[in-house]
């Protein structure tokens, strides 16, 4: 599908609309159903910051020990 130049969203708008994720914790994430509007998948961009680092840094350390 083609668009008028009149009908571009300005790249500033799209790329805060992606960085403005709502942020859940990792006990939300984990809740079946999830919250509306979620993409299974990529749960990790929903996750609060310090939570995914905290979990990040815990699958590190049991992968070293697993080596």
């Amino acid at each position: 599908m083609l668009y008028a130049h009149a009908d571009l969203e300005p790249v500033s708008d799209a790329l805060a609309k992606l960085t403005d994720v709502r942020k859940y914790s990792l006990a939300e994430l984990q809740q079946r159903p999830l919250p509306e509007g979620l993409d299974a998948q990529n749960l990790e961009i929903y996750l609060d910051d310090e939570e995914f680092e905290v979990g990040y840094l815990s699958v590190i350390l049991n992968l070293n020990r697993m080596l």
